[in-house]
């Protein structure tokens, strides 16, 4: 039993890894079965944590209602059972998993529930006490509000979000925290200050590897800073070479 735990927590794992480089129909379909070898198994924990990793790859597969309606059934167990635990993540997986439905529920616009998970999300952080925890919780909350509109909280959570990176030096967040920032900026009106935190993020974006993170979302919201500083040209063209990377990886 040992063994066959091990294999499906590896796989439950890989549809994590899989997704973030493109490959997103084999993330669903290895995300399917791990899913099928943890209900089979029974442990609760590498249940949820194929449930959770499944439940993002339809997220980032652009079908984000399926996503939403697979995550609901997590959020119980993560609030209460398994609040404070780290299930193959390297963040406390309450954080990381709720963050995730909260932005699943801002993205079919679902606000007023996104809200309450994110700050349910923060509220763990908060107990936890753990950067990288800050980071990504406030960093989905934040996400929600930039997909409402709401571009002071974006700038608030952001800004301490950014002191939290540069005081723990944490690498893995700080594009997509800059690009909240960014956002934020952007959406209060100060174009030219939002355009100097993203300016590159797309060539950087391509180096970095992390294909839907790097070069599609970070690139992305360059092109809409582009926008809103008046380049509309130079945006159209950067959303065309993003679009060409989305249809290539589907």
């Amino acid at each position: 039993i040992g063994d066959e735990l091990r294999e499906v927590h590896f796989a439950a794992d890989s549809v994590h890894v899989l997704y973030h480089i493109g490959r997103i129909e084999s993330a669903l379909t290895t995300g399917e079965e791990a899913v099928r070898a943890a209900q089979a198994l029974g442990d609760p924990r590498t249940l949820l944590l194929a449930r959770a990793n499944y439940s993002q790859a339809h997220y980032f597969a652009g079908d984000f209602e399926r996503a939403r309606q697979s995550g609901l059934p997590l959020e119980e167990e993560l609030r209460t059972t398994f609040r404070h635990a780290r299930i193959g993540t390297t963040c406390t997986s309450s954080c990381l998993w709720l963050g995730n439905l909260c932005g699943v529920h801002a993205t079919v616009g679902e606000f007023d529930k996104a809200i309450e998970v994110g700050q349910e999300a923060c509220l763990i952080a908060a107990e936890t006490g753990l950067p990288i925890d800050q980071v990504m919780s406030g960093n989905w909350l934040a996400w929600c509000h930039a997909l409402r509109g709401d571009g002071e909280v974006v700038l608030e959570i952001a800004e301490r979000n950014l002191a939290i990176v540069a005081r723990n030096d944490l690498t893995f967040p700080e594009h997509w925290t800059t690009v909240l920032y960014a956002l934020g900026l952007a959406d209060t009106g100060d174009a030219d200050r939002a355009r100097n935190q993203v300016e590159g993020f797309y060539a950087r974006g391509v180096a970095h590897g992390n294909l839907i993170m790097s070069s599609i979302w970070l690139a992305s919201a360059e092109a809409f800073v582009l926008y809103e500083c008046g380049e509309r040209e130079s945006a159209a063209k950067l959303c065309m070479r993003v679009l060409e990377r989305i249809d290539r990886y589907g």
